[in-house]
């Protein structure tokens, strides 16, 4: 049901069911108002909705126009997104495990003070490892996860997709949301 009403968006694992995510989209759960997100006086909470979505279109489509391959490319616009559209605050992220975040998997942020937000070079794959690393890229930050309970949520990206984790013991079974980037910010199918 998720996949026909949301095609870019992937839910993997039992964090929450398609009826749930479709609560979401009418705004019938709990903290779902125009003052739960901030959203400044005469304005609805669908028109901010609306321009966060033309400027995280822009920010895109700016990232593809330039060189979207690059690792620094693709750190740019993560930056931006989150500052920009979604309203983090974005910082260096304190390596604590140089093994585990290696640099050639690409750039370890911290947003809000809480989130790790790993960002990877777009020619890694999502899921398969290196040689290097036992892990994905992806799944590197899943283990740090599990490993610190100071974290409890994390975000990682390769400029084309963005998976939100959760601190899942459960590392057979994979738990995440992940956002097809370039189907979800390409099309007006959203705004």
């Amino acid at each position: 049901m998720a996949k026909d009403t949301y095609p870019g968006i992937k839910l993997e694992g039992h964090w929450f069911g398609p009826d749930y995510l479709s609560e979401f989209h009418g705004a019938r759960q709990k903290k779902q108002g125009p003052a739960d997100y901030g959203v400044r006086s005469g304005i609805s909470l669908d028109q901010e909705i609306a321009l966060c979505y033309q400027n995280a279109k822009y920010l895109y489509q700016t990232y593809l126009n330039g060189n979207a391959e690059g690792a620094a490319a693709i750190t740019e616009f993560v930056r931006k997104f989150l500052k920009e559209t979604l309203s983090h605050k974005v910082e260096p992220f304190p390596v604590e495990d140089p093994e585990l975040f290696s640099p050639e998997h690409g750039e370890l942020l911290l947003s809000c003070g809480h989130v790790p937000v790993r960002i990877v070079s777009c020619d890694f794959s999502r899921d398969a490892s290196t040689r290097r690393i036992w892990s994905s890229a992806f799944s590197d930050l899943q283990i740090y996860l599990n490993k610190k309970p100071e974290y409890l949520w994390g975000i990682t990206t390769n400029g084309y997709f963005l998976r939100i984790l959760r601190d899942n013991d459960r590392i057979s079974r994979h738990a995440y949301i992940e956002a097809d980037l370039s189907l979800l910010l390409s099309e007006d199918g959203y705004s």
